[in-house]
């Protein structure tokens, strides 16, 4: 995997979200009268995928509502969003959106710098089905017709090349604080007006460099959880 020069997330990419107040701007899905629904509709739970394993968790009970704006917390302990040294989280859309902004709240119990890139995929078809973790081998057994081993061969990963990310940068966090970003200015290919544009069975990856076994040379793992999901649309 190509490694491109890291830059720090700046305004209008990455803008500090104020964590005291419960008002916030969702752009299209202010104007509902539904108390949200329109909103949670919209997408599906979101998937972490970690090394040894997986994650999922509802928008609104995990990641957006009044307890996790007011309080930074969950009403309930089940739905409190694990902290894990997360690869990828994964956003389904389940409607077609012109995305502005997405704001997320990450918080780490050690002084940490997240380094994440962004994907989006149209369709599960062209979304990474053999990623490579932090434990994940290099290379794989290479058998004869009688099932001896004659060598080796590397192992195939399909991550997404760094190279096509829509944002890449990095996220400084204080220890045990929480840490707010708000993702904008998508280089999305086949678009130039800087927003993230979605369709129904489309995904947005969130990659974090650090636990991915593409960057064991270059970053520190890092367990994080996060919370506060803000999609604003137009």
């Amino acid at each position: 995997m190509a490694v491109r020069k890291t830059t720090h997330f700046l305004a209008p990419a990455i803008i500090a979200l104020t964590l005291s107040s419960c008002a916030v701007s969702l752009g299209v899905f202010d104007s509902k009268s539904d108390g949200y629904k329109s909103y949670y509709d919209s997408f599906g739970s979101v998937k972490c995928l970690y090394d040894g394993g997986q994650d999922s968790y509802d928008v609104e009970d995990s990641l957006f509502n009044d307890t996790t704006m007011k309080s930074m917390g969950w009403e309930d302990e089940g739905d409190k969003v694990e902290s894990r040294e997360y690869l990828y989280l994964v956003l389904p859309f389940k409607e077609a959106l012109t995305v502005e902004s997405i704001s997320l709240c990450f918080k780490a119990e050690a002084a940490s710098t997240l380094e994440m890139s962004l994907f989006y995929f149209f369709g599960s078809a062209n979304e990474p089905q053999k990623v490579r973790y932090l434990t994940s081998p290099e290379y794989e057994p290479i058998y004869d017709s009688e099932g001896n081993e004659i060598g080796q061969q590397p192992i195939d990963y399909d991550d997404p090349p760094l190279d096509i990310a829509m944002i890449h940068g990095e996220l400084a966090m204080q220890p045990s604080q929480w840490a707010s970003v708000v993702f904008g200015d998508f280089k999305q290919p086949g678009y130039e007006d800087n927003y993230l544009h979605t369709g129904s069975g489309g995904s947005l990856y969130f990659r974090v460099e650090n636990n991915s076994g593409w960057n064991l040379d270059r970053l520190s793992a890092v367990e994080f959880t996060f919370i506060n999901l803000l999609v604003r649309a137009i």
